[in-house]
């Protein structure tokens, strides 16, 4: 069980990046500038094209351009999530914008993933500590069916055998 959230807790997540304007529409070249500072800072990038990237297991990036200079982040995996926003200078260049996002983002992709693998370690762990009480359940269940086919044998306890 801790080797399993070691391992987890190792490997770094997929990003699904998508960044849209306060519209929603797609904002192809900001979008491309943060995944260049992602993809420089070592995270593994999926970019979304319409819509949400289809990978179960990534880390769903979404950043909103919300108005000049203002950016409102969200990271999710398995319904955990983590959100910011960000406020730049508007006149700042674009890729020191997409450098700021990238940073920011990075925090909020460990804090998502985080949260979803230690999640998927408390639900296998509860799995495995409810297979256990079913297993002890089903022997002491099998043990007494074994005791009352043979009742000349083994009295049935509580019975004291003459």
């Amino acid at each position: 069980m801790i080797a399993l959230a070691a391992a987890l807790a190792l490997a770094s997540p997929v990003v699904a990046l998508s960044v849209r304007d306060a519209s929603g529409a797609a904002e192809p070249e900001l979008q491309a500038d943060v995944a260049r500072a992602l993809g420089s800072a070592g995270e593994s990038l999926l970019v979304a094209s319409a819509g949400r990237a289809a990978c179960a297991s990534c880390v769903q990036l979404e950043v909103a351009h919300v108005e000049p200079g203002r950016f409102r982040l969200e990271a999710r995996r398995a319904g955990q999530s983590s959100r910011a926003e960000l406020a730049l200078p508007a006149q700042a260049p674009s890729f020191e914008q997409a450098r700021a996002i990238a940073l920011r983002s990075l925090v909020l992709v460990e804090r998502a993933d985080r949260a979803a693998t230690s999640a998927a370690v408390a639900a296998a762990a509860a799995a495995v500590a409810s297979a256990a009480t079913s297993a002890a359940a089903s022997a002491a269940v099998a043990s007494a069916a074994a005791r009352a086919s043979r009742p000349g044998l083994h009295p049935p306890p509580g019975v004291v055998a003459p």
